[in-house]
């Protein structure tokens, strides 16, 4: 059988894809892989979402990637307002070293990261280059340079639903047998 080369998530907002991604990428580590690339954790103040971080999986530096308040001058998506030098710094960085790791990760490819040029060229270089990688794909990603590389034959994807996360995870921890 052939080997995968991609594992890519997707599902609606609060379905799971950040957990299944994380618990993937914990597993690949406890095998001895070094996975490269970078991660975008919300922010949470009371309760309420204020924005997000962007974290290089890596070496754990991080920035903001999106704040309600702050970051003005970058594309404003929805309510949150983009940051980009935060962003280009850690997200580019990131994803230079993909070539000494053995597995690129990503979450998330959305209208945020991807709203930036130099991030998403870099993004999309890496992608074409990678041996393997697992990303988490916005349900409405419409990029065609990056959907032409994440539906080619060697990926496989997973959708999670809220309904079902527990096939689902079983799913993507069978494909990471075969990326692995």
């Amino acid at each position: 059988m052939k080997r995968i080369r991609g594992i890519v998530i997707t599902g609606r907002p609060g379905s799971g894809k950040t957990t299944l991604f994380n618990a993937l990428i914990k597993e690949a580590q406890s095998r001895g892989i070094r996975p490269a690339g970078f991660s975008c954790p919300e922010v949470r103040v009371g309760g309420r979402r204020i924005g997000f971080r962007i974290r290089n999986i890596a070496s754990g530096e991080e920035g903001w990637l999106a704040r309600i308040n702050g970051c003005l001058g970058g594309p404003r998506i929805g309510r949150y307002h983009v940051c980009v030098n935060d962003a280009v710094r850690i997200g580019v960085q990131a994803l230079e070293k993909t070539g000494e790791a053995g597995l690129l990760g990503i979450d998330e490819l959305g209208p945020m990261e991807l709203g930036i040029p130099i991030l998403r060229d870099t993004v999309v270089e890496a992608l074409a280059h990678a041996e393997r990688y697992i990303v988490v794909a916005h349900f409405r990603l419409r990029d065609p340079v990056l959907l032409k590389i994440l539906r080619k034959p060697d990926a496989r994807w997973v959708t999670v639903y809220r309904e079902n996360r527990s096939r689902a995870w079983d799913g993507a921890f069978s494909l990471l047998e075969e990326l692995l």
